[in-house]
């Protein structure tokens, strides 16, 4: 089984290439990013590429993919709004697009995010570009494409947070948790919980709430 991955470098990308060179059913990684990995296996690929400029490196890579995930994001508050666009929305519609062309069997698993909005109509810039590439995407004749939309995700591993507002949602974790399963979900259960879509999915297209993703691991 091939498996192509965007932001692997990333909190959730990371978990499932994880999941991916430990998996016997995994035969070929292939990882998109601007950066190489520190990581080394005979089953893992590196491409790397500006994918601000949405490379056609894509197109050269993803024949008989099976699996595809996309993890890229941004933290809202550190890119200008076009910068913001282009990586929430253009680079996973681009990725889409490539996986249409060449391996329209495959199955697309999304990162997106709670409260994401198809429509564009939130005031909130997240919302807005994770529900456009939502739709976009949706649209298209790709096997399945299965978008998950956690709420606040726990970071498992140790890692800078990158504002207050990631500080504080830290410290307050263990409150948050008790809320119910609808408000938080970890990292390795978020990461977890997609690579087995990926890799097993006979679904349709899906979205999957902060619940029914925790769910799928039960």
């Amino acid at each position: 089984m091939k498996v192509a991955i965007i932001g692997a470098s990333g909190m959730i990308g990371s978990r499932i290439l994880k999941r991916c060179l430990e998996d016997e059913k995994v035969t070929e990684v292939v990882s998109f990013g601007r950066r190489e990995l520190d990581i080394q296996s005979d089953k893992l690929k590196q491409v790397v590429s500006n994918q601000l400029e949405l490379s056609e490196a894509y197109t050269d890579h993803l024949t008989n993919t099976h699996a595809a995930f996309s993890c890229v994001g941004l933290y809202t508050g550190d890119a200008d709004a076009a910068t913001f666009r282009k990586v929430t929305t253009d680079i996973p519609v681009a990725f889409a697009e490539a996986l249409e062309n060449v391996a329209p069997q495959s199955i697309y698993c999304f990162l997106s995010g709670q409260g994401a909005d198809p429509t564009e109509k939130s005031r909130l810039m997240f919302a807005r570009d994770k529900g456009a590439a939502e739709r976009i995407i949706g649209n298209m004749s790709l096997k399945s494409f299965h978008t998950f939309r956690p709420a606040y995700i726990y970071p498992v591993e140790k890692r800078v947070e990158p504002n207050f507002t990631y500080r504080l949602s830290r410290s307050l974790y263990p409150l948050i948790k008790r809320m119910g399963s609808n408000m938080s979900i970890t990292s390795h259960q978020l990461g977890d919980a997609m690579f087995e879509v990926g890799v097993g999915s006979t679904e349709a297209n899906e979205f999957l709430s902060n619940k029914e993703i925790i769910d799928l691991l039960l």
